[in-house]
């Protein structure tokens, strides 16, 4: 099979589904959270697809074994001059660790949702509230959406990454 040409046609599919979310959140803005929890329901898949593509990327590309690093030099450069001005998200390779929280035998300390619609037919009229929806900030979506873009843009350079921290992880002690 032509597994590059795989990669290249889901690739493809991804950066279609990256440019729709983009649309969708318009950079700078405040989400709605019904928008957002729409987007990040498309996200996290999107997201792990592409970690799929990356590990199947780095699978046949060639490792070419580094001489281990050489010390450190003294003249080290000035880290307080550096622009922290822009921060750069990069691609996550690994999926975040699932959270068990259902597992725990304590219950979540949550407040109801609503209070309780107690009414007396004749003497009371019901009231029904509609809950003001949040808008939140777009910023974290947006910089996820430009560290999955960069990394669909870029395959080999994720896959080396991904097979950079492999070998880290091969020669780190146990």
């Amino acid at each position: 099979m032509d597994w590059q040409a795989a990669i290249n046609i889901n690739r493809q599919a991804l950066l279609q589904i990256v440019a729709a979310l983009v649309a969708l959140v318009q950079t700078g803005s405040m989400l709605p959270s019904v928008v957002r929890h729409q987007i990040l329901r498309v996200l996290g898949p999107a997201e792990s697809a592409a970690r799929r593509l990356i590990v199947l990327a780095a699978r046949f590309q060639k490792v070419a074994n580094r001489p281990s690093a050489s010390p450190v030099s003294q003249n080290l450069p000035d880290f307080a001059a550096f622009n922290r001005a822009t921060k750069i998200l990069r691609f996550k390779l690994f999926d975040p660790r699932k959270r068990f929280d259902w597992l725990d035998d304590q219950p979540a300390n949550q407040m109801p949702k609503a209070l309780p619609r107690i009414s007396v037919i004749g003497v009371s009229d019901p009231v029904f509230v509609t809950p003001k929806q949040p808008r939140q900030d777009s910023a974290a979506i947006t910089l996820r959406l430009q560290a999955l873009q960069d990394a669909l843009s870029d395959l080999p350079r994720e896959a080396k990454r991904l097979n950079r921290q492999m070998q880290k992880r091969k020669t780190a002690p146990a």
